[in-house]
C-alpha cells in the first residue's frame, strides 16, 4: 500500500465519522427526544382535560351516590318545617241501669288534641337540618374535587403511556436497523458473529418492551374511561401536548386557596357547625311542651264538653345525657377539623416538594443532559462503525440514552401529577358544568 495513502486515510476516516455523527444526530432517534405531540391512539372524538372533567361531572357513576345522599339529607329540611299532626279520638259506650229509674242506653265520645311547638324549638330543628344539608353538599364537592384531580392524573398517565409506546417503537426500529447493518457486516466478514447475537438480543428486548408498553397504554385508557363515564367512546383520543411548557405554580396563592376553598376542610367546618346546631336543638328540647285538647262526651242523660291545656314539665328528664353527648360531638368535630387542617397543610408541603423535584429533574434533562447523552450515543455508534469500539460500548451508550429519555418522560409526568395534587388541595381543578 502507498504510504501516502495510509497518511491520507485518517483524515478521510475522520471526515466520514463526522458526517456519520451528523447524520445520526438528525435521524429519527434524535428526533424522538425533541418535543413531540403525544402519540395518539384511536380514531374517535378528541377530548381535552377540561372536556373530560365536564363529562365526568355529568355522567360519572362515582358522583351519583353522594349526590343522591345530599338530596336525601336535604329532604330533612322539609321534615323539620312540618307541624305535628293532631290526634283524634272517637269512642262509643253503653250504659245499663242497675237501679230502677236510672238512665240507660248508648253513648259516644269525641276528643281532639293538638301539640303546640315553641317557635324557638322549631327554629333550632330547622337550623340543625339546614346544617346537615350544608354538610352533605360539601361532601358532594369533596367527591367532585377528588374525581377531577384523579382524572387529571389518569389523563397524564395515558399521555405518558403513549410517549412510552412511541419511544419503544422508535427503539425497535433502530434496533432492527442496527441488527440488519451488523448482519451485513457479519456476512462479509467485517464483524464477529457475537455482535449479531447481541444485536438480535437487543431487538428481541425492544420487541418485548414495545408489547408491554402497548398493554400498559390499553390498561391506562381503560382506567381513565372508568373514571369519566361508561358512555365514553372506546376509541377516544386525547388532545394535549405532553411536551408543553412545564406549568408554573404559585405556592403562596395555592396555600391561601387551601385555607379558604379546600372541600375537605370546608366539610370539616360544616360538620362542626352541624354539631353546634344539634347541641342547640337538644338544649331547646328541654323547654316545656304544650298540648291543646277538646273533648265531648254524650251519655243517655248528659252531654259533656271539656277543653284544656296539657303541659309537659321537664322536672325529671332534663335531657342531661343527650345534651352532654351533643357537647362532646362538638368537641370531637372541632378536633377533627383542626387535625384535618394540619394534615392538609403537610400534604401540600409534600406535594410542593414533589413538584419542585420533578420539575427540576425535567428541566435539567431538557437543558443539556439528554442532548449530551444523544451526542455520546452518536459518537459511540460512529466508533463502532469504524471499528474503534466494540458493540458492548455502543449498546451501553444506547441504554444510557434510553434511560435518560424515559426519565424525562417520567419526570414530566411526575410534574403534572404533583401539580394535580396541589390543585386538588387548593380546590383549583377545572370544574364541571
Amino acid at each position: 500500500m502507498d504510504p501516502s495513502h495510509r497518511r491520507r486515510r485518517p483524515r478521510t476516516a475522520t471526515a466520514r465519522r463526522i458526517a456519520f455523527a451528523l447524520a445520526l444526530a438528525t435521524s429519527p432517534l434524535a428526533l424522538a427526544t425533541s418535543p413531540l405531540a403525544a402519540a395518539q391512539t384511536g380514531s374517535g372524538v378528541a377530548y381535552t382535560l377540561d372536556s373530560l372533567i365536564r363529562l365526568a361531572h355529568r355522567e360519572s357513576p362515582a358522583l351519583a351516590a353522594p349526590r343522591a345522599e345530599a338530596l336525601a339529607v336535604r329532604a330533612g329540611i322539609t321534615t323539620a318545617r312540618a307541624y305535628p299532626n293532631p290526634e283524634l279520638l272517637i269512642g262509643a259506650s253503653s250504659a245499663g241501669a242497675r237501679i230502677a229509674g236510672a238512665p240507660a242506653g248508648s253513648g259516644a265520645s269525641f276528643a281532639i288534641s293538638q301539640r303546640i311547638e315553641m317557635p324557638s324549638l322549631r327554629e333550632a330543628r330547622l337550623q340543625a337540618a339546614t346544617a346537615g344539608a350544608a354538610l352533605a353538599d360539601e361532601s358532594v364537592r369533596v367527591a367532585e374535587n377528588e374525581l377531577a384531580a384523579e382524572i387529571k392524573v389518569r389523563f397524564f398517565e395515558v399521555l405518558r403511556a403513549q410517549e412510552r409506546v412511541a419511544a419503544a417503537s422508535e427503539d425497535l426500529d433502530l434496533a432492527e436497523q442496527i441488527r440488519d447493518r451488523i448482519a451485513l457486516r457479519v456476512s462479509v466478514g467485517e464483524a464477529p458473529r457475537f455482535d449479531l447475537i447481541r444485536a438480535e438480543t437487543e431487538t428481541a428486548s425492544a420487541q418485548s418492551v414495545l408489547a408491554q408498553s402497548r398493554a400498559n397504554l390499553a390498561r391506562r385508557r381503560t382506567l381513565l374511561k372508568a373514571l369519566v363515564s361508561p358512555a365514553l367512546d372506546a376509541d377516544y383520543r386525547l388532545s394535549a401536548d405532553f411536551y408543553r411548557q412545564l406549568p408554573a405554580v404559585d405556592a403562596a396563592e395555592l396555600r391561601r386557596s387551601l385555607e379558604q376553598s379546600n372541600p375537605l376542610l370546608r366539610q370539616a367546618r360544616a360538620d362542626v357547625e352541624r354539631a353546634r346546631e344539634e347541641l342547640a336543638l337538644e338544649r331547646r328540647s328541654v323547654m316545656p311542651g304544650i298540648d291543646l285538647f277538646l273533648a265531648q262526651e254524650r251519655s243517655p242523660d248528659l252531654n259533656t264538653t271539656r277543653a284544656g291545656i296539657a303541659l309537659r314539665v321537664p322536672l325529671v328528664d332534663r335531657r342531661a345525657g343527650p345534651i352532654e353527648q351533643a357537647q362532646r360531638m362538638v368537641q370531637r368535630s372541632a378536633a377533627v377539623a383542626e387535625q384535618r387542617r394540619f394534615e392538609l397543610q403537610q400534604q401540600f408541603e409534600a406535594a410542593w416538594q414533589r413538584y419542585e423535584a420533578a420539575r427540576a429533574t425535567a428541566v435539567a434533562l431538557e437543558s443539556g443532559i439528554l442532548h449530551q447523552a444523544r451526542r455520546a450515543l452518536s459518537v459511540a455508534e460512529a466508533a463502532y462503525r469504524f471499528g474503534e469500539r466494540g458493540i458492548i460500548e455502543y449498546l451501553d451508550a444506547q441504554r444510557q440514552f434510553r434511560q435518560l429519555r424515559n426519565e424525562l418522560i417520567d419526570s414530566r409526568f411526575e410534574t403534572y401529577a404533583a401539580e394535580a395534587d396541589l390543585e386538588r388541595l387548593a380546590a383549583n381543578t377545572p370544574a364541571g358544568e
